[in-house]
């Protein structure tokens, strides 16, 4: 069997077999993809007049090790006793993190918005795994509003 022996998390793989039997028979196989990896539905492939198939794996959150399998029976009830194994070390990627560009990057002041006192907006995240994102920045610009100044008193006054 081949197929890659590392992923990354969220990545799809193919892994290929070959099936030989020296009699006339049928074969059933069955693939899996482990306790880290999901088989992609609908994704199994197998020609019988030349042996070879494929499937594919989803590998979800790392790091984490699986093992990739290929078991083929004959109409004879002969296994593979071998039980072709591909082990998978999926490594664990960073999320990424990206601030809107609808965000608001020109308020007045005395609004309220959440942002730090320097103008400056930047945002870094942490997954499960203690893996950084990178650092998301965006400039804000606070602009100054006149002021407003209310009057009031008696509008008439005695000489």
């Amino acid at each position: 069997m081949t197929g890659d022996a590392t992923a990354d998390e969220g990545s799809t793989h193919t892994y290929s077999y070959t099936v030989t039997d020296p009699g006339q028979d049928t074969h059933t196989v069955t693939t899996a993809c482990g306790t880290n990896g999901a088989k992609v539905t609908l994704s199994d492939t197998y020609n019988a007049g030349t042996g070879a198939g494929s499937f594919k794996c989803f590998f979800g959150d790392g790091p984490a090790t699986t093992n990739v399998t290929a078991t083929v029976t004959d109409s004879d009830g002969a296994a593979d006793t071998d039980n072709q194994v591909v082990v998978v070390t999926v490594s664990n990627v960073a999320p990424t993190v990206t601030l809107s560009a609808s965000n608001g990057l020109s308020v007045n002041e005395g609004t309220e918005h959440t942002c730090p006192a320097d103008s400056t907006v930047s945002v870094q995240v942490k997954d499960t795994d203690d893996a950084n994102t990178n650092t998301a920045t965006q400039a804000v610009h606070i602009n100054n509003v006149a002021p407003v100044v209310a009057l009031s008193g008696p509008n008439s006054a005695n000489p």
